[in-house]
């Protein structure tokens, strides 16, 4: 059996210059060599993905990405979405109404359309801070955008409203999967929205089957919130950066130095016995 180590991206692999350390690169690169498959695991898109996988030489062997926070996977070197879990056309619209109607900018992830975040930031007149992404530009929700291929939305708010979200999701019957980081770092709490049951971890249930990998060879690095499911389902394989939020390295066995110190590469070194 083969063994699979799932990536995080921002603030697990990526310091705050969105860049990857030469030790965890060369780390990355050197397990493949090994025949240890590399998985990205990220809320991002496809298109905001690539650049990275081909540093880390993932586009080279069959690699996979599991995109926006488990709504599908995807092979490295080319868009090939499977295992798709969308949300519904009816949440979807429903929670751009809403935010719109609150004047609260928004973002959706459409897995066909990986070039671009679809905004109302035509309707609320603003600007889009381009910071935010990586090779991803925006694009106004028109009668043409095609609500059945929604895989993540993301929206801030005040943290006074985190609450009213929260209940506005569970009460209404709209299955949808809703997390949100709500860490000293930010200025607002970020929501992040999936179909109902979709996370990091059953996504990696799903290539694990694929891949015909047992669950004693998964090892696990992440940051967020976002990624809790996988830190808590292979918690003796996960490995969490001293950076990531108090309620994340709550729920973590291994925490490790951050990415600022790239340290990813450090443990992956300890990990597969590979020389320095």
């Amino acid at each position: 059996m083969g063994k699979i180590v799932y990536l995080d991206l921002d603030g697990t692999i990526l310091n705050s210059r969105k860049e990857i350390g030469p030790v965890t690169k060369q780390a990355i690169i050197e397990i493949q060599k090994q025949g240890i498959k590399v998985a990205f695991a990220t809320g991002r898109n496809f298109e905001e993905i690539k650049t990275f996988a081909k540093i880390l030489e993932l586009d080279k062997n069959l690699n996979y990405a599991i995109c926006s926070n488990g709504a599908y996977i995807t092979t490295t070197d080319v868009f090939n979405p499977f295992n798709l879990n969308l949300i519904t056309v009816f949440a979807a619209k429903k929670v751009y109404e809403l935010l719109t109607a609150k004047q609260i900018p928004i973002y959706i992830s459409s897995y066909l359309n990986q070039g671009f975040y679809f905004t109302n930031h035509h309707t609320l007149n603003i600007e889009f801070d381009a910071t935010k992404t990586v090779g991803v530009k925006i694009k106004p929700i028109d009668q043409d955008f095609d609500w059945e291929t929604v895989a993540m939305i993301t929206f801030e708010c005040l943290r006074s409203e985190v609450d009213y979200f929260q209940s506005y999701f569970q009460q209404n019957d709209f299955k949808i999967e809703a997390i949100y980081s709500a860490a000293i770092y930010r200025d607002k709490p970020l929501f992040m929205l999936t179909a109902a049951n979709v996370s990091k971890a059953s996504a990696i249930a799903a290539l694990n089957q694929k891949l015909a990998i047992k669950d004693n060879d998964v090892y696990i690095f992440g940051d967020g919130v976002n990624d809790l499911t996988m830190i808590q389902k292979y918690y003796n394989q996960a490995y969490v950066p001293n950076s990531a939020p108090k309620c994340v390295q709550a729920e973590a066995k291994n925490i490790i130095g951050s990415a600022e110190a790239d340290c990813v590469g450090e443990i992956l070194i300890e990990i597969f016995n590979l020389s320095k």
